[in-house]
């Protein structure tokens, strides 16, 4: 049995265009849902700091302050010139070492040529 190519042609792009439809109200509903845990996590976040707590628990679950560090090559000549030339082999990877860079903050006073480092606390929610 052979369909006639307008009915399938047809077919898909009306089964294309649902889909497309689907996505789009569910990164509508998304950003809803984004938006409440942001307001939920941000309370959380200053419940916690305002009781110098690290976390608290309930039966729900459990809220904990996490620090989470990253940091960025803004420019990787100047780095690499930095590591090669101060013999730093242990902040690079294909990106830069985050814990030899702290380690190298926390002994000089600032970041390596090149490199930008942040550290920010997150809350975190457990069940």
């Amino acid at each position: 049995m052979t369909l006639p190519l307008d009915r399938v042609i047809g077919g898909y792009v009306k089964l294309r265009d649902m889909k497309a439809a689907l996505v789009k109200k569910q990164k509508d509903e998304m950003v809803v849902i984004q938006t409440q845990l942001d307001k939920l996590e941000n309370y959380l976040q200053k419940y916690l700091l305002d009781a110098k707590l690290q976390s608290v628990n309930s039966e729900a679950g459990t809220a904990f302050l996490q620090h989470v560090a990253s940091t960025t090559v803004r420019d990787w000549p100047a780095a690499l010139d930095f590591i090669k030339a101060n013999d730093e082999w242990s902040m690079l990877e294909a990106r830069v070492n985050k814990t030899a860079v702290k380690d190298y903050i926390e002994q000089n006073g600032g970041c390596p040529p090149g490199v930008e480092y942040t550290e920010m606390i997150v809350t975190r929610v457990r069940r």
